[in-house]
């Protein structure tokens, strides 16, 4: 019961925290509902076992959350998605996934280089909305204004990308240029 409250009351203070420095901070889930449920049992009233889970922020959130969690998984889940593509540039891949409901992702695996000023992360996607329209693919809505076009040339699909942010030191990210390849799913 005494690692419980501990729990429970860490969770609350994390609350207060996030609410008082404007930074999130990340409660624990389970162990003070689960700890609180077993010690109640221990003491003989459990019928009481569900409090913990009622006065346990971490376990309330988490439960709260799970249709929402659900869903973002099933939205990007292999059960939705349409098509795959990929690229290769600078021994960097890019996959390009397109889900039902409109929905696409870009996954950049990069290659790591160290010994530059600005090292690159070695993996990062991007997420927005795509349509397709007399036979070119148009995606949008994501990373600020971005938008691409990609329009197939034979075999393979040529991106044209605007609204590129200037500002980036390093253009890991550029799409425009790349050609992509479909992808057998």
């Amino acid at each position: 019961m005494l690692l419980s409250a501990y729990v429970i009351v860490g969770n609350w203070v994390f609350v207060y925290l996030s609410y008082r420095r404007k930074k999130y901070h990340s409660p624990i889930p389970l162990f003070g509902a689960v700890f609180f449920g077993l010690g109640i049992c221990a003491i003989g009233l459990k019928q009481y076992w569900w409090l913990g889970v009622a006065i346990d922020y971490g376990t309330f959130i988490l439960i709260y959350s799970l249709p929402t969690l659900f869903n973002e998984y099933y939205k990007t889940s292999k059960h939705n998605l349409v098509r795959r593509f990929y690229a290769d540039k600078n021994n960097n891949r890019y996959e390009l996934s397109l889900y039902k409901r409109g929905i696409f992702i870009v996954d950049l695996l990069l290659v790591y280089d160290s010994l530059a000023s600005n090292p690159l992360p070695s993996r990062m996607s991007l997420e927005g909305k795509w349509a397709e329209k007399e036979g070119v693919f148009i995606f949008g809505n994501y990373d600020g204004s971005r938008e691409f076009e990609m329009r197939q040339c034979g075999d393979k699909f040529i991106v044209t990308e605007s609204n590129y942010p200037q500002e980036k030191p390093v253009p890991y990210d550029n799409l425009d240029g790349l050609i992509f390849w479909n992808c057998n799913i």
